[in-house]
């Protein structure tokens, strides 16, 4: 039951993220520090990419979120569906900060590892990359 509640709210924050990234208004380019997360409802394994830096990434807004930060996510998924594990929730966390990420990256292991009982595999770089999405103007 847990593990939907963070699901839910990892859910929550992405749609939060496509309403912000929605308005058109103060986007920057800027380097941006991601990583993805990949988990399902009928497996116990939750998947992690590496901590990936993308240069020249759209942002939006005085928060500075990542625009289209939903794309990424679908990177991320259809990398999935290509290996035939369908139906993965596939979420994008992102930050300037590189000892802000690697803090979280850290943190949201260990919650999905000790409290829901996951088992966590890592993505290895060279078998997926985030690419940046450019914007149409």
């Amino acid at each position: 039951m847990k593990s939907y509640k963070l699901i839910a709210a990892i859910m929550l924050v992405v749609a939060a993220t496509m309403a912000v990234s929605a308005t058109a208004k103060d986007k920057k380019a800027a380097r941006m520090y991601v990583f993805g997360v990949a988990t399902s409802f009928n497996d116990s394994t939750a998947y992690f990419t590496t901590i990936q830096e993308i240069d020249s990434v759209t942002t939006s807004g005085k928060t500075g979120m990542l625009a289209n930060k939903q794309e990424y996510s679908y990177q991320l998924k259809n990398h999935f569906s290509n290996k035939g594990l369908t139906y993965r929730t596939c979420t994008t966390i992102n930050n300037k900060d590189k000892k802000k990420i690697q803090k979280l990256y850290a943190k949201t292991k260990q919650k999905l590892a000790k409290k829901n009982k996951y088992i966590i595999k890592d993505i290895d770089e060279g078998e997926f990359r985030f690419e940046r999405i450019t914007m149409a103007q």
